[in-house]
């Protein structure tokens, strides 16, 4: 008899706390703005994040960073969307992100030539993160011909920016143009 009356207090309890909790959850819907934007946002779909970016373009890197948590729940295909969208607007951090969905073939057809080329892009951007890949593109002949001496250049403009790997890859001796 304990057995039964502790499964029904629990279901009991477990409908009262959804019914209570309901209202809850319907507010949570209602979607507010204000001259800054929306707040409580009820849709969080990848329409939302477009239309965000259209609305708010000075805010378009932390719209940018949500293909990132995207990815990281493992939704590949939407992520690259994401990304490829944020990167043709011009946010760097999204062409290496973009370069690296096209490299390993995530959301998309592995293409090294595409990745390579979002690289060069970020790196045009004077990103130096997009300066520093690129350059190693460059030097190992990925998805580029080969040219250690433009690597190089791609490289020290990276180390001018204060980026630490590219700054130790010039101080090896074993990096030199030719080699």
């Amino acid at each position: 008899m304990t057995k039964r009356f502790d499964s029904t207090a629990r279901a009991i309890a477990a409908l009262a706390a959804l019914l209570l909790a309901a209202p809850a959850r319907a507010e949570f819907g209602v979607e507010s703005a204000d001259e800054a934007g929306v707040t409580d946002p009820s849709d969080f779909s990848w329409r939302a994040y477009r239309e965000a970016m259209d609305r708010f373009p000075e805010r378009l890197g932390i719209i940018c960073h949500n293909a990132y948590e995207l990815d990281k729940a493992g939704d590949h295909a939407d992520s690259f969307m994401f990304f490829k969208e944020c990167a043709e607007r011009g946010n760097p951090p999204s062409m290496i992100n973009l370069a690296q969905f096209y490299d390993l073939g995530l959301g998309t057809k592995a293409d090294p030539v595409k990745a390579t080329e979002w690289l060069r892009r970020a790196a045009e951007k004077n990103y130096s993160a997009g300066q520093y890949d690129y350059g190693l593109a460059l030097m190992r002949g990925h998805g580029v011909k080969r040219d250690v001496t433009k690597a190089r250049v791609w490289l020290e403009k990276a180390a001018s920016q204060g980026d630490h790997d590219a700054q130790e890859l010039l101080r090896d001796p074993a990096f030199r143009p030719g080699s």
